[in-house]
């Protein structure tokens, strides 16, 4: 048996919170965790709501049901399965929703990342893997991920990063 890769368009989701306008000063890119669905994480983040910031929460592109057919709808960053796949097709979604975003910002915003949980893993191996420049990286009960050498990570553009 052969395993054949190839790539084909998905349709994929975020939502927002705040409206983005000549006032945003920040743009909040947020990744929920593991079981999770975007629009219920983003609840989280109603604090933020104001002129100044606008969140986006992408969310994962690997929806399953919880607990059978009948239960909850969430969704997952990635597993063991394809593994390498599932980050690099993650890494450039998120890539795409941020410019995507970026192109109608003022030009000196301010990009702020938060990963919870698995999203935690999730963002930190986007940021390394980005051109974007980001202002801060900020895990929630998550970690940094065992399977990047950071030393070697020169293009990692982060002002600021926090844990919490």
């Amino acid at each position: 048996m052969n395993q054949v890769n190839f790539k084909t368009q998905k349709t994929a989701r975020y939502f927002t919170l705040g409206s983005l306008n000549k006032k945003t000063k920040n743009i909040w890119i947020v990744s929920h965790g593991y079981a999770q669905l975007a629009n219920h994480f983003l609840n989280w983040f109603e604090a933020l709501n104001s002129d100044h910031n606008f969140i986006v929460a992408p969310e994962a592109l690997h929806r399953f049901y919880w607990k059978g057919f009948d239960g909850k709808v969430v969704a997952s960053w990635m597993t063991k399965e394809d593994r390498l796949v599932d980050i690099s097709d993650y890494v450039n979604y998120l890539d795409e929703v941020t410019k995507s975003v970026l192109a109608r910002a003022n030009s000196n915003v301010n990009i702020h990342v938060l990963g919870f949980s698995q999203g935690g893993s999730t963002v930190c191996r986007w940021v390394t893997q980005s051109k974007l420049k980001f202002t801060s990286l900020t895990l929630w009960a998550g970690a940094f991920p065992e399977d990047i050498d950071y030393l070697k990570k020169e293009n990692c553009l982060i002002n600021s990063i926090y844990i919490w």
